[in-house]
């Protein structure tokens, strides 16, 4: 019962990402500096806006039960993060994505990308962004 309930409390992309990345056939990805440096090689004309990224987080569920995929849906649905501003929120047919980030000025930080629909997904870079960059930024990890 502890293990089912836990999701309901997970209120930071860091507990969210524990939670779900043990879950079976779940995909949790650290992204190092090795790993970015190969997709600034492959982004083309966006690599300078990897630059700008310190590290990255994957977490990816397509492979797991319904149930994981629908608790996890559930908690990232409606996420409200304290000292994060929803940037981004599309809602169409078979998917929702949703862009947070901590935002200061024209400086975006910690940026977070959640899809639900046809993928499972929830993505956090950590770096600081001009805000210009976002929609390529996420265009560049989507």
């Amino acid at each position: 019962l502890i293990g089912s309930l836990s999701f309901l409390y997970s209120s930071t992309p860091k507990e969210i990402f524990e939670t779900f990345g043990s879950e079976a056939n779940a995909q949790h990805i650290i992204i190092n500096e090795a790993m970015l440096s190969a997709m600034k090689a492959q982004a083309g004309e966006d690599a300078d806006k990897l630059d700008k990224i310190e590290s990255m987080v994957v977490l990816e569920l397509s492979g797991c039960d319904q149930a994981v995929k629908d608790k996890f849906a559930e908690e990232v649905g409606n996420i409200q993060l304290d000292g994060y501003e929803t940037l981004v929120r599309v809602n169409e047919e078979n998917v929702s994505v949703k862009v947070m980030g901590r935002v200061d000025g024209d400086t975006v930080h910690d940026l977070l990308v959640i899809v639900i629909g046809e993928a499972y997904v929830m993505v956090q870079m950590e770096g600081s962004v001009n805000m210009s960059d976002v929609g390529s930024m996420v265009s560049i990890k989507s």
